[in-house]
């Protein structure tokens, strides 16, 4: 295949098989994806589209094509080769922790949106195409149906066959809807991040192809608190979003899907206390007495009262604060009256100076 040597098949599926190939010339080992064509115009529009991948700028969370050609009756990519297995063995063991869940829902979102932006859908999203590095970092793989957003066809084929994985159908996809974008995407990745969060496929998918795309159609998915009760709320309505049967009600982009992944498990950031407060009070509720202790409103410095002058000790009367003309005249005798008051005193005092009373001679 071209400057690439075939070593051994690593696995098979409904639409082709994965080897490990050795690139001749650099002796980079990678990943070859082979899948089989039915006819011309598929076999055109894989090659439009593997021409697409390769010439993608690098992203670390989409699995990088590095070459992509056609043989008989088949299409192959070469990839890099992931060594941490995918997330559909991961769920062999059980569900995810959430904040798992998170770390490999943002990576998945955060590689669609590379996508996206580039003109391009992934359409075949699922379990098993989310590989994981040796680093553990999420990596979208497997572009088989990978279909420009410009292009006018469906998943669907002329003949009614569908394409793909049937479980991971957004409803639009499966009613043949002709104007399809980036929100077929965003629902499968909220299939993804359901089975990631609560270990079960939120659909009956033993019931058979066709009632199971009723069920895609029709039915609305069960809520994943409801199977894993300590699931945090934030986190159950961004898969919930996701899931929604009208396009128009789910996130309008992988970006967005990614931000709220992160907000589900951010921690609160609490309010000022002031800030609560107001709040509380423009609702018609008092806060809880705790709340008003929290922050307690700052003390206030009692004002210290004058010192009493002399005039005050001596027993006057604190001058009338008398208004109009006559308060200058009213506070000069205030005055006055305080002063002579103070001479009596100082003059009935012991010892007192030049002011005191004079007394008699001295008894002999």
């Amino acid at each position: 295949m071209g400057d690439h040597l075939v070593q051994e098949q690593l696995g098979e599926g409904g639409m082709g098989a994965v080897y490990r190939v050795v690139h001749a010339p650099t002796g980079a080992v990678r990943a070859m994806k082979i899948v089989s064509l039915d006819d011309r115009q598929q076999a055109l529009r894989f090659q439009r589209e593997a021409e697409a991948m390769a010439a993608l700028a690098p992203h670390e969370h989409v699995v990088a094509v590095h070459a992509a050609g056609q043989g008989p009756g088949f299409a192959w990519f070469v990839m890099d080769l992931a060594t941490g297995g995918d997330l559909a063995e991961r769920l062999r063991g059980g569900r995810l922790p959430p904040a798992e869940v998170v770390r490999v829902g943002v990576g998945v979102a955060r590689g669609l949106a590379h996508l996206h932006a580039r003109g391009l859908l992934h359409r075949d999203l699922k379990p098993s195409n989310v590989l994981f590095d040796e680093r553990g970092a999420p990596r979208l793989a497997d572009f088989g149906l990978v279909r420009r957003l410009d292009d006018s066809q469906t998943r669907l084929t002329e003949t009614g066959v569908i394409l793909g994985t049937p479980a991971y159908l957004s409803p639009e996809q499966v009613t043949g809807a002709s104007d399809l974008d980036a929100r077929v995407d965003v629902y499968a990745l909220g299939m993804v991040l359901f089975e990631a969060a609560t270990g079960r496929y939120p659909f009956d998918a033993a019931s058979g192809a066709l009632e199971l795309l009723g069920q895609i159609t029709r039915a609305p998915p069960p809520a994943p608190r409801a199977l894993v009760p300590d699931l945090p709320p934030a986190l159950e309505a961004v898969i919930l979003r996701c899931l929604e049967k009208a396009p128009a009600d789910r996130y309008a982009s992988a970006l967005e899907v990614a931000a709220a992944l992160e907000a589900a498990l951010a921690p609160p950031v609490p309010a000022p206390a002031r800030a609560r407060w107001r709040l509380l009070a423009a609702a018609g509720r008092r806060p809880a007495s705790s709340a008003w202790r929290s922050s307690p409103r700052p003390r206030r410095r009692a004002r210290r009262r004058p010192r009493r002058t002399a005039r005050r000790r001596a027993g006057a009367a604190r001058p009338a604060r008398g208004r109009g003309r006559g308060r200058g005249a009213s506070r000069r005798k205030a005055l006055a009256a305080a002063d002579e008051a103070l001479r009596g005193r100082v003059a009935r005092r012991p010892g007192g100076g030049a002011g005191r009373r004079a007394r008699g001679p001295p008894r002999g």
